[in-house]
């Protein structure tokens, strides 16, 4: 067990590399440096340039200063790698910042010998975060002149081995200090002892695509445990298998990893719409899942006889006075409240009669309810308050609002925190379901339209209904002609679906899949701005201007990126 490696006497192997870029498998090695240590000691290097498979850029060239010219005749990749493993055999490897340099590694070990590079891995840079936890900078640089060794980082794999080996025999002693003797230890301190577990599921995604898509991890079980989107699935998903020196999120993942699938996407709102449908499908236990079960949002409802509470409620209300939906019940909540409060509505939805009269009741006490029981208030007046409080969320609400940032600041003013921060609360609370409440109606009211984007000539035509999606269409364009079948599906579907009698137009009426197609769609549509065209229920023009958005497409925005 390499764990077990002596830190006085290794053996360990440094290694450090150049590279194209910054994707392994789109990005080629064009260098490998490696130091051996034995003893505390250097006792070997090895060397070589490597044929890449893709171009040199211009930018790599003037960081390393190696030209094009260098890699003519350069050893081919397969030669190099096992000319490295040969040289590291036995021994504990070091990087710094190791998730870069065998990220490519391991890519190119896999490939070639069915594996990544062996574990365990000591990380100077997470040593050094744990040695120096004040300092701001601890690039390889920084450390070299904080522990004054002689070889200088130069952006060449050998030269950036050697000042690697260097700093990681000067942290030896503090190391020692601080009780450890072996290399596990060392991992271990750093937060790095699930390497060797993560790094068995690498090869599992070797075979991945450097392309857009949904992923989905499975246990042992077969369960799904995580679902996750990505503009690169070989990228996203390769970074859960590599210690991050802090455990975490996807630390915990990547440990429950059995098997891995994937669907392509074309855009950025197919991933987003796709890794919805399936967290809710699946449910799976590292996803956090905002809306659970089959009911729609929650409402705010006043109904039962002449002095109604006001209610929340999960299914969409019939008969009385609703408002809704909503889709966060901690902020409906509170809102309501703050409502009963402010209105001075019923906070109990007891029969109206003697025995209720007759029975102690805290609120009748305190004043805080208006009393029908005892005939406290008339119908026609507590009728008017509960119309009052529903109507803040249709335009009656900037008075009531600038009362509540009134109380809270006389509050606070009088210390009395408690007091200002329920205030604060329901102030926030308000501005989270009136934000919702306008998303939804404005989905409501439009009959529909199709957001069309295109990535690498293939197409996505994601048909809204309502705010929500309805179906997405995905083809390639490589004549520029959409396929008559195609041209068929999309003429059909508008003039079935897409007719004023064809839905119900109700708000209260959204399920909670199509409430959060709506707010996906809506945020991605503000931050990204896509292709739309809106529809006017004319099946004909429709797909006519359909096409004409399908044939001339649009570039993704890159930025900002739903998986950031």
């Amino acid at each position: 067990m390499l764990s077990a490696t002596l830190l006085d006497s290794g053996p360990f192997v440094v290694i450090d590399i150049e590279t194209t870029g910054s994707r392994p498998g789109c990005h080629s090695i064009i260098e490998i440096g490696a130091v051996k240590i034995a003893g505390g000691v250097v006792v070997d290097e090895f060397e070589t340039l490597v044929t890449p498979h893709d171009e040199l850029p211009a930018a790599v060239s003037h960081l390393t200063g190696i030209t094009p010219q260098d890699l003519v005749g350069a050893q081919r990749l397969g030669d190099a790698l096992m000319s490295l493993r040969s040289f590291v055999q036995g021994a504990v490897v070091v990087a710094h910042s190791h998730r870069f340099d065998l990220g490519f590694l391991d890519y190119e070990f896999e490939r070639h010998f069915g594996g990544p590079l062996h574990r365990p891995v000591i990380d100077t840079l997470m040593l050094a975060n744990r040695l120096h936890p004040d300092s701001a900078r601890n690039n390889l640089k920084d450390l070299a002149s904080r522990y004054g060794v002689q070889d200088v980082p130069t952006h060449r794999a050998l030269s950036d081995a050697r000042a690697t080996a260097s700093v990681f025999l000067r942290m030896l002693p503090a190391l020692v200090v601080r009780g450890m003797t072996t290399a596990g230890e060392v991992t271990r301190w750093c937060g790095m002892s699930s390497q060797t577990a993560l790094s068995r599921s690498l090869p599992l995604t070797t075979e991945l695509p450097d392309a857009p898509g949904v992923y989905l991890f499975r246990d042992d079980a077969g369960e799904v445990v995580h679902v996750g989107r990505a503009r690169s699935l070989r990228t996203k998903v390769r970074s859960y298998f590599y210690a991050t020196g802090g455990g975490g999120r996807h630390a915990d993942i990547g440990v429950d990893v059995a098997s891995i699938e994937w669907l392509p996407a074309v855009s950025g709102l197919d991933l987003l719409l796709l890794e919805s449908r399936l967290v809710t499908r699946y449910r799976p236990r590292h996803n956090a899942v905002v809306l659970r079960g089959d009911r729609g949002g929650w409402s705010l409802h006043a109904r039962g006889g002449a002095f109604p509470p006001l209610r929340v409620v999960a299914k969409p209300p019939r008969g009385g006075r609703a408002v809704g939906p909503f889709v966060n019940r901690q902020s409906v909540e509170t809102l309501a409240e703050m409502l009963r409060s402010s209105f001075r509505l019923r906070r109990c939805g007891a029969r109206l009669d003697e025995r209720l009269a007759a029975k102690p009741c805290q609120h009748r006490d305190a004043a805080s309810c208006p009393a029908p029981c005892v005939a406290g208030i008339g119908a026609p007046e507590y009728e008017a308050r509960v119309q009052a409080a529903l109507d803040v969320f249709d335009g009656g609400a900037t008075a009531w609002r600038d009362a509540l940032a009134v109380e809270m600041d006389r509050a606070a003013a009088a210390q009395g925190y408690e007091e200002a921060i329920r205030f604060r609360d329901a102030l926030r609370a308000y501005d989270r379901c009136a934000s919702a409440i306008v998303t939804v109606r404005r989905a409501s009211a439009s009959l529909g339209s199709v957001v069309v984007e295109r990535d690498n000539g293939s197409v996505a035509a994601h048909f809204l209904r309502r705010g929500y999606l309805l179906r997405t269409i995905r083809l390639s364009l490589d004549d520029g002609a959409i396929p008559a079948p195609v041209e068929r599906t999309m003429l059909k579907m508008l003039e079935q679906r897409y007719c004023e009698d064809s839905h119900v137009s109700d708000p209260r009426r959204f399920t909670s899949g199509q409430l959060r197609d709506i707010f996906l769609i809506a945020s991605y549509r503000s931050q990204h701005g896509p292709r739309e065209v809106e529809l006017s229920g004319e099946a004909a023009r429709d797909l006519s201007a359909v096409a004409a958005a399908v044939r001339a497409g649009v570039r993704i925005s890159r930025r900002p990126r739903p998986d950031s």
